[in-house]
């Protein structure tokens, strides 16, 4: 089904005569729940977990002849990508970027238009902080529980370039805590694929499995060469040799370091990075999980495709903001950015304003500070590339940007939903698993 969505999509824009100026974004935001008859081979882990089997996602983008350059179509890229990243890189494609306010940015992502476009990785991502307890740490020995992917590689003082240029997981798990404890009740282990049983695929519990000396955490901590072992298959916490390589404890303890310092930076806690760095990251918040009687999924019919999978919203505004205060009251730390964003109604920017024909009146102190990346024209229709800006309307290519990228997420959404609708409904929705069967991979 959402093969025939994409097609239908793309065929109407084509027809429209739109499809050569709009840019078509393709991308799922977690993994597959491996209990439930999905797989995320050859990755590992389920949704909800830590592994890259929930958090590596494809992705691939698409376009016409006016966006996507010649020499680009057909590649690929090995960076390292966040789904953080597409809200100012999606604005750096519109042009509008450099004309927002650095204090009115509502993100923690980064502008990776030139990786995705051009293929440039001069500037690309080298590390990602996907998770920390809380944001009250004040020194590195107080963090018991985050996630990390970085690159292994920095420059010296005389510009030589120094590590290996892999990207690594580093994980700190603190195995007395609750979050700890619930992820663990996700499978951690592996969907594989059987071919000689027509291709069946089948759970391996890491337990279970060839690589239960090599899998599991030890000392509260995770390291996964992700560069060579997609599959995280090998703690380097725990082991000394990997297919007959001695690995070094030097290097080890060394790669560990380099990943605390790493986190010590995306915390800010070296107070070198700017303010907004920890904006947003908060401890769990217990009470967002709570389901209310009126929106509890299990009273409402599961075949019904408007109650079940769509709860409709069923607080009033007044006592949405009541419920909401008194949970982030019982929060111990929650960031100001955080409570201000869930309480109070978004305003749009102004650094940006129209005049009476519809043309951009720009803020002469932004202008000046961005005028070799940004030229404005005042052409009234179409959309040219790099970082022209023109008269806004709704016939312009960053408004489908963001048109195309909602209709693909919300048809990909319902094709998953309607499946499992029908298959509820035919009594057909058993998992797809056989674990009996060995690996023959």
């Amino acid at each position: 089904m959402t093969d025939d969505w994409m097609e239908y999509l793309v065929n109407s824009l084509i027809n429209a005569g739109l499809w050569d100026d709009t840019l078509l974004i393709f991308t799922g935001d977690n993994g597959a729940d491996i209990d439930v008859a999905a797989c995320n081979y050859p990755l590992r882990g389920t949704k909800s977990t830590m592994f890259d089997g929930n958090i590596r996602q494809i992705t691939f983008v698409n376009g016409g002849d006016n966006i996507i350059p010649a020499a680009q179509r057909g590649t690929q890229r090995d960076s390292l990508l966040s789904n953080l990243d597409w809200t100012p890189t999606l604005l750096s494609y519109a042009g509008v970027l450099p004309f927002i306010d650095s204090s009115d940015y509502e993100w923690d992502g980064l502008d990776q238009l030139d990786v995705i476009l051009n293929g440039d990785t001069t500037n690309e991502r080298s590390a990602l902080l996907l998770n920390v307890q809380s944001p009250s740490i004040s020194t590195i020995n107080d963090v018991i529980s985050a996630s990390l992917i970085y690159k292994y590689e920095w420059q010296t003082p005389r510009g030589k370039t120094k590590g290996d240029g892999k990207y690594y997981k580093y994980v700190i798990a603190d195995l007395d805590d609750a979050d700890w404890n619930w992820v663990r009740q996700r499978n951690d282990g592996w969907c594989n694929i059987n071919y000689t049983a027509n291709n069946s695929i089948y759970v391996e519990d890491v337990e279970n499995s060839p690589y239960s000396s090599s899998a599991l955490i030890k000392d509260s901590q995770f390291l996964f060469d992700l560069t060579d072992d997609e599959g995280e298959k090998f703690n380097l916490i725990r082991l000394d040799k990997i297919d007959g390589t001695k690995l070094k404890a030097k290097k080890k303890n060394a790669m560990v370091r380099f990943a605390k310092a790493v986190l010590m930076d995306e915390l800010s806690l070296d107070n070198t990075l700017n303010d907004n760095n920890m904006q947003f990251y908060h401890e769990p918040i217990d009470c967002f999980w709570t389901m209310l009687e009126a929106g509890d999924p299990a009273n409402f019919n599961y075949m019904s495709p408007v109650e079940g999978f769509y709860i409709m919203p069923f607080l009033s505004q007044p006592a949405y903001l009541n419920r909401l205060t008194n949970c982030l009251a019982n929060v111990s730390t929650i960031p100001v950015a955080l409570s201000d964003l869930y309480l109070n109604e978004w305003m749009s920017p102004n650094a940006l304003l129209m005049d009476e024909e519809g043309y951009m009146i720009v803020d002469e102190s932004i202008l000046h500070e961005n005028r070799d990346r940004v030229q404005v024209v005042n052409v009234k229709d179409g959309y040219t590339m790099k970082g022209e800006l023109k008269r806004t309307g709704w016939d312009n290519a960053y408004i489908q940007i963001f048109a195309v990228v909602a209709f693909v997420l919300v048809a990909l959404f319902c094709s998953v939903l309607y499946q499992k609708r029908d298959n509820w409904k035919n009594g057909e929705y058993q998992p797809l698993l056989n674990e009996g069967v060995e690996s023959k991979i």
